[in-house]
């Protein structure tokens, strides 16, 4: 159900779309044109703060370096792709087991 998001009344009706196609809604209290926005993130999932965005960058830098090993100017460079391929395989599964350990 939708509420006004100025005087948070339950009175919605639909009032045409805008410009872009989504659709406009109007509260019969406070005659409010507003745009319901239904892409909001659960607050299950919502992880507000830098320490996960830190988490992920993070991580994705120690990819980049322990992969970095991949690139034609490094000395362990092999022209077979199942090389490469099993490269990155061993270190998500490293990376992996680093930061969820079996026991």
């Amino acid at each position: 159900m939708l509420i006004c998001p100025n005087c948070t009344s339950g009175k919605i009706v639909k009032n045409g779309r805008t410009y872009c196609g989504k659709q406009n809604h109007k509260c019969i209290d406070c005659n409010r044109q507003f745009v319901a926005n239904n892409q909001l993130i659960p607050p299950e999932q919502h992880k507000p703060g830098k320490a996960f965005t830190y988490y992920i960058e993070g991580y994705f830098t120690g990819v980049r370096a322990r992969v970095s090993r991949l690139v034609r100017k490094t000395l362990s460079f092999s022209k077979d792709l199942s090389n490469h391929v099993a490269a990155i395989r061993y270190f998500l599964w490293q990376r992996n087991l680093d930061s969820y350990p079996y026991i």
